[in-house]
């Protein structure tokens, strides 16, 4: 699969390119045109980028990276993968287990920390998607009003629009009126107040294409947060998108129960190479002189920040005397399928980190 999924980048890098060069010749020597050659710009980083992972995933799992140990002088070699989990099927596996090990110990962590009331819910939000709105614009727009709907219902309002959703979805009694002395008093004792009710909860945000004919782009949100209304989640996911209104929220159990939220890498896999890179290059966007993946899984509140050892990668330890073996090189696909097994010494990694 990965090597047709190759293919078909490289297939679709070809055509950028070509179509890089088919501007290039309709140039006007004698009008710069500016949009024109920031197009063909763009045009080629993008068959860059596409070459560079269709470069990769050819490799994942063919290229071998040798361990030696110091001490005993054993080797080991264990297998490269290429870090595209939206393509690879073995690299979205330990994306997928990597992302449920590092944020079921941070809701466990925050879960065990938090007041009454506070437990771990799995709110659903299906954007209604315009006639003429694309996948990047769909994007933005889902994401940016499911964490407007968190903010509105457990965390803090940021802007002044929030703020006004926020009064129109929960308005003042005139007993909090008159207790402030006015209304803008009023509001200043609300926002203390949410702002101080808001500390215990977090949410992670995971954004999910709309897959097959009449299905919508939705958002899968894990929120670690008080009990809220269905109507009231309505009207905020209506008042933060303007057209929809599709919400669903659940209680769960515990911080275990997170695979649905995050099982986007591994939904793939029963998709044809064409359709994954056709996912791939609507997922790119062109940052100065590279091309990144936005990302699709995004931790708010207590959820969000690094936790020291979460990312550690248990070292690989020697058979036979048990010390910690250090990567020494990389043996490429061609030269491991000859048997080769052990990195010459001008290949060796020297001063520099190992990828």
């Amino acid at each position: 699969m990965n090597r047709e999924t190759a293919r078909a980048l490289r297939d679709l890098g070809t055509d950028y390119r070509s179509s890089a060069w088919l501007a290039v010749g309709e140039l006007d020597p004698e009008d710069p045109a500016p949009e024109v050659r920031a197009e063909i710009g763009r045009l080629h980083t993008r068959a860059d980028g596409m070459e560079a992972a269709a470069s990769r995933l050819e490799d994942c799992g063919r290229a071998w990276t040798q361990h030696e140990c110091e001490r005993s002088g054993h080797i080991a070699h264990t297998p490269l993968s290429c870090g595209r989990p939206a393509l690879c099927p073995h690299c979205a596996r330990m994306e997928s287990a990597r992302l449920q090990r590092i944020y079921s110990g941070r809701i466990a962590a925050a879960l065990l920390h938090s007041p009454y009331g506070v437990r771990l819910r799995r709110v659903v939000l299906s954007l209604r998607r315009g006639d003429l709105e694309g996948d990047e614009d769909a994007f933005v727009r889902c994401v940016g009003a499911a964490k407007t709907v968190y903010r509105l219902l457990w965390g803090v309002p940021r802007s002044k629009a929030e703020w006004g959703m926020y009064f129109a979805l929960f308005p003042l009694t005139q007993t909090e009126i008159e207790k402030a002395g006015s209304e803008r008093a009023a509001k200043a004792r609300r926002r203390e107040r949410v702002r101080r009710f808001a500390k215990p909860h977090g949410c992670l945000v995971d954004f999910e294409r709309a897959e097959g004919e009449g299905m919508n782009p939705h958002v899968h949100l894990t929120v670690v947060g008080r009990y809220v209304k269905q109507c009231d989640l309505s009207a905020a996911w209506l008042l933060a998108t303007g057209d929809s209104t599709y919400a669903d929220i659940r209680a769960h159990k515990d911080a275990c129960d997170i695979a649905e939220g995050l099982k986007y890498v591994t939904k793939f896999t029963a998709r044809t190479p064409e359709e994954l890179v056709r996912i791939f290059d609507s997922m790119l966007i062109e940052s100065g002189d590279r091309v990144r993946c936005r990302r699709r899984v995004e931790a708010l509140g207590v959820l969000r920040g690094k936790v020291a050892g979460e990312n550690d990668i248990p070292p690989l330890l020697c058979d036979r005397c048990g010390s910690v073996m250090h990567a020494v090189g990389i043996i490429n696909p061609g030269l491991w399928e000859m048997g080769v097994r052990e990195i010459p010494e001008e290949d060796r990694f020297r001063s520099r980190s190992p990828p």
